[in-house]
C-alpha cells in the first residue's frame, strides 16, 4: 500500500509513514476517545481544542481511505469547494458596520422556509443592537451578537424566534430562521444576549462535524 498510494504523504512523520499513522489515528485519536481514562491522555466531546484535534484527524483518516479504494471502487473526492477565506469574502456584510441585524419573536407559530421580516410572525419584533462577534466565529464560521435589556421590550412574554437579518439598501433580507421551541422566559434576566453563525458546509467534502 506505501508504494502504490504514498501514505508518506499522510504521515506526519514521512520517513516512517506507517508507524507515524498508526500513532496519529490509532494511539492519538480511537485510543484516547474510546480507552479514555483519568490517568492517562484522553480526548473529550464538549472540549473545542479535543474536537478541532478530532476533525482534522477525521479528514485526513477520510483523504487516505478515499485515495486507497478509488481505482477498485470509483470513489473520487469531491471536486471543488468554497474555501474558508472566499466564505469569509462572502460574509463580509456580517462584518460591516449596521449590516446585520439580530431579531427576537414572540410569535410560536412553526417556522417556514420562505419568511421574511414582513411575515406576521416577526410582527410584531424585537431589534436588538448588533456586531459582529470575534469570539464566536472560526474559520468556516461567521457569527454575530446581538444583546440589550429584555426588560424594554417585553411584558412577561417568551420568546420562540430568533432571525439573523442582512441590511440592504434596497429591501433587509432575512436570511436565518431558528426556532426556540420551548420557549425562553426573559424573566429575571438584565441582559439577553443572542449570538447568531453562519457555517460554510461543503456537501461534497468530507464531513467532519458530528453532534455530541
Amino acid at each position: 500500500m506505501h508504494s502504490s498510494i504514498g501514505v508518506d504523504n499522510y504521515a506526519d512523520d514521512p520517513g516512517n509513514p506507517i508507524d507515524s499513522i498508526y500513532k496519529s489515528q490509532y494511539v492519538g485519536i480511537r485510543c484516547e476517545m474510546f480507552h479514555a481514562k483519568k490517568s492517562k491522555d484522553r480526548l473529550l466531546p464538549h472540549d473545542e481544542d479535543d474536537r478541532q484535534k478530532v476533525e482534522e484527524a477525521i479528514g485526513d483518516l477520510a483523504r487516505l481511505v478515499v485515495d486507497t479504494v478509488k481505482d477498485t471502487i470509483s470513489v473520487n473526492r469531491a471536486s471543488g469547494a468554497m474555501t474558508n477565506v472566499g466564505f469569509e469574502q462572502t460574509m463580509q456584510w456580517m462584518k460591516s458596520e449596521q449590516g446585520a441585524e439580530v431579531l427576537v419573536s414572540s410569535d410560536d407559530s412553526p417556522v417556514h422556509k420562505s419568511e421574511s421580516v414582513e411575515h406576521e410572525a416577526w410582527t410584531p419584533r424585537v431589534s436588538l443592537p448588533t456586531e459582529f462577534s470575534e469570539e464566536l466565529s472560526e474559520p468556516g464560521l461567521m457569527a454575530v451578537l446581538g444583546q440589550d435589556d429584555p426588560e424594554d421590550h417585553f411584558d412577561g412574554q417568551s420568546i420562540y424566534r430568533l432571525g439573523l437579518v442582512q441590511k440592504r439598501s434596497d429591501s433587509d433580507g432575512l436570511v436565518v430562521v431558528s426556532p426556540v421551541s420551548d420557549g425562553l422566559s426573559v424573566n429575571g434576566i438584565d441582559v439577553l444576549e443572542v449570538g447568531i453563525g453562519i457555517q460554510l458546509n461543503n456537501a461534497n467534502s468530507v464531513r467532519t462535524d458530528f453532534p455530541s
